[in-house]
């Protein structure tokens, strides 16, 4: 590699760490907010092709050069863009899951804010997410902020929920202590009405 062309090389290689490492934090954030704890087969993939052609950019000629950096940028740019529809995915399913053991009247008493503000837009994330998948394919600026913005949501959100999960169940288990009461003083009604109509009779 001559002089010019490793001047050239490394000024690529730099703008390329720069998208490797906002990707990297993708990945990483991802593993945290897996619920299975496994590692993205994926995104590691196109992490190594990306690796490859960056070997490949170093024993090539300037034109060659290009190509190999072009190349990895797209393996890294999909890297990017699967891992952080996964992490979005995964934090909508952990918020949903989470609060799916309690009622809406628990909910909207102790945690009105779940209705009002953070389900509507976790349904509004996904709607944007698929928007975001459909305008990265067309738009050559397009670049994770959009997606980095949706899942830093998602993450304050999920963050809400479990500050509240206490107060929840502690309603949850009063509301049904309240309704085994309930249904035991019916049920003893029903019974002693029984045993009066025999009696009457």
């Amino acid at each position: 590699m001559k002089n010019s062309q490793e001047v050239l090389f490394y000024r690529k290689l730099s703008e390329v760490r720069e998208l490797y490492d906002k990707v990297k934090y993708a990945i990483i954030l991802s593993e945290n907010f897996d619920p299975e704890r496994e590692y993205y087969v994926a995104s590691a993939n196109q992490m190594r092709s990306a690796l490859d052609h960056i070997f490949k950019a170093m024993d090539g000629d300037e034109k060659t050069m290009n190509y190999e950096m072009k190349e990895a940028e797209e393996h890294l740019d999909r890297a990017g863009y699967d891992t952080y529809e996964l992490l979005a995915s995964n934090l909508s399913l952990s918020i949903t899951t989470k609060m799916k053991r309690y009622s809406p009247p628990v909910i909207s008493h102790i945690f009105p804010d779940y209705y009002r503000i953070i389900k509507p837009t976790i349904n509004n994330i996904k709607v944007e997410i698929g928007k975001l998948r459909k305008d990265k394919k067309t738009d050559i600026d397009f670049s994770f902020d959009k997606y980095a913005q949706n899942v830093a949501s998602l993450i304050e959100y999920d963050e809400q929920v479990d500050k509240m999960i206490p107060a929840l169940e502690e309603h949850h288990k009063y509301e049904q202590h309240k309704n085994w009461i309930y249904w035991a003083i019916t049920l003893l009604i029903a019974i002693v009405s029984l045993m009066i109509g025999l009696y009457i009779k």
